[in-house]
């Protein structure tokens, strides 16, 4: 995350299906936002999809 709190440089190191979510998941992270911090951070998380019925 940047020190303003927005995200940047979203990638998908892993993904299962390949490539079935990924767009989707990367559009969502950079939507997020955070608290402002002084030093950039490196985060990484896992995201789970689920469908509904």
């Amino acid at each position: 995350m940047a020190t303003d709190g927005t995200t940047r440089d979203v990638v998908v190191r892993a993904a299962e299906p390949e490539d079935a979510f990924d767009s989707a998941a990367v559009n969502a992270v950079k939507r997020w936002r955070y608290e402002p911090r002084v030093a950039e951070q490196r985060v990484a998380l896992r995201l789970r999809f689920r469908l509904s019925e």
